[in-house]
């Protein structure tokens, strides 16, 4: 239930922040997240995050099958490990028709995806403090503060 909380704060990053240095990016909003505040590089490696987050999402699985894009089919083994390593790509790639084995088989540590996601957060705000992110919500921060920021009133004045 952990990653699914740490896979809304991603979507929440995507979706309201970009890198001054590029263009509009991949509407996706978790890949965009990932590709732009973290240490992942493989397009792989986030297709299989983001694959992990719709079969989390949608039914709890452990498969993620997409017919339109087969590059988001996989079948997963998740861990708690001390490792380091968030994403292990299979040997082979697994489709719908393929029987769960250890060779097409991703194996995702979400104790190093949670560590990841925490990093990203730093590294997202050493970015916004070094100028070099902007609110990517067309109603700018005006938008990010109405549909983000909690106001708590306590009923004295």
């Amino acid at each position: 239930m952990g990653a699914i909380g740490y896979f809304s704060v991603l979507n929440q990053i995507g979706n309201c922040f970009k890198l001054k240095s590029e263009g509009k990016g991949d509407s996706n909003k978790i890949k965009k997240a990932l590709k732009y505040f973290s240490d992942l590089n493989d397009d792989k490696e986030i297709n299989a995050l983001y694959a992990l987050r719709n079969s989390f999402a949608h039914d709890y699985s452990l498969q993620n099958i997409n017919k339109k894009c087969p590059e988001l089919n996989f079948c997963f083994e998740v861990y708690d490990g001390i490792d380091g390593r968030v994403v292990t790509l299979p040997q082979v790639d697994w489709n719908d028709r393929s029987p769960k084995a250890p060779e097409n088989t991703t194996r995702i540590n979400l104790r190093a995806f949670g560590d990841m996601v925490e990093k990203l957060i730093n590294n997202l705000r050493k970015l916004a403090k070094d100028d070099k992110v902007e609110i990517a919500l067309k109603g700018g921060i005006d938008e990010f503060k109405d549909r983000y920021f909690f106001i708590v009133y306590s009923g004295k004045k």
